[in-house]
C-alpha cells in the first residue's frame, strides 16, 4: 500500500476511525482497543500523518475522563510515529481552535435539515463542496485568513456517489473542490 501511495504522490495520508478510546472497560473498548492496534500499526508503514478520533454517537462522558483517555491514546500514537486528530463536525467550532491545535481540515457539503440523524446525514448523505446548503466557500475563506496552511480533505460519504467510478468521483470531487477556494 505504501508504494501504490507513493507511485501515485499521495503526500498526506490519514486514518479513521477510532471510537471508545476514552472507556474503562467492556465489549466495546475492547473492540476499540483491537481497532486501535490496527489502525496504529499502519499509520507506522503507512507514514500517516494522524489517526482521526471521535465520539460520533454524542456518548454521556465526563470531560476529564475524556481528556485523561485523549492524552493516553496520544502518548501511544507517538509511539508509532503519528498524531491523534478529534474530529469535530461543525465548521464553526474548527475556526475558533488556535491553528497549532489543527491538524488537518476535511470539507463537504449538505443539508442544514434532514429527516435523518446526524450520524446517517454523514454517513450517506453528505454532498459534493457546493451543491448543498453549507458555507463552504465561506468556511475556506474564514481558515485561510485565520492562517491555516495544512491539507484539506474531502470527506463526502454518500450512498448515491457509490454507484460512481473511482474516476469519476475523483474527477468531479476535485473541481467542485477546488471551485470553493480563491484563485
Amino acid at each position: 500500500m505504501r508504494r501504490i501511495l507513493d507511485d501515485h504522490g499521495i503526500k498526506h495520508v490519514e486514518l479513521e476511525f477510532l471510537s471508545d478510546w476514552w472507556l474503562e472497560d467492556g465489549e466495546r473498548r475492547a473492540a476499540s482497543d483491537v481497532a486501535k492496534r490496527k489502525l496504529l500499526e499502519a499509520a507506522h508503514v503507512l507514514g500517516a500523518r494522524h489517526v482521526k478520533v471521535g465520539d460520533l454517537f454524542n456518548s454521556a462522558v465526563e470531560l476529564p475522563e475524556l481528556v485523561e483517555g485523549f492524552a493516553a491514546l496520544c502518548s501511544e500514537a507517538r509511539e508509532y510515529g503519528t498524531k491523534i486528530l478529534f474530529e469535530l463536525m461543525s465548521y464553526e467550532d474548527v475556526a475558533r481552535f488556535p491553528l497549532r491545535f489543527i491538524g488537518g481540515v476535511e470539507i463537504n457539503d449538505g443539508t442544514f435539515t434532514a429527516p435523518w440523524t446526524l450520524f446517517e446525514d454523514t454517513i450517506n448523505h453528505r454532498r459534493l463542496c457546493g451543491e448543498g446548503e453549507f458555507d463552504v466557500r465561506g468556511f475556506v475563506k474564514t481558515m485561510l485568513t485565520a492562517g491555516y496552511e495544512g491539507p484539506w480533505g474531502i470527506e463526502v460519504l454518500n450512498s448515491d456517489l457509490r454507484t460512481w467510478s473511482p474516476q469519476r468521483i475523483a474527477e468531479r470531487a476535485a473541481a467542485t473542490t477546488r471551485a470553493q477556494f480563491p484563485t
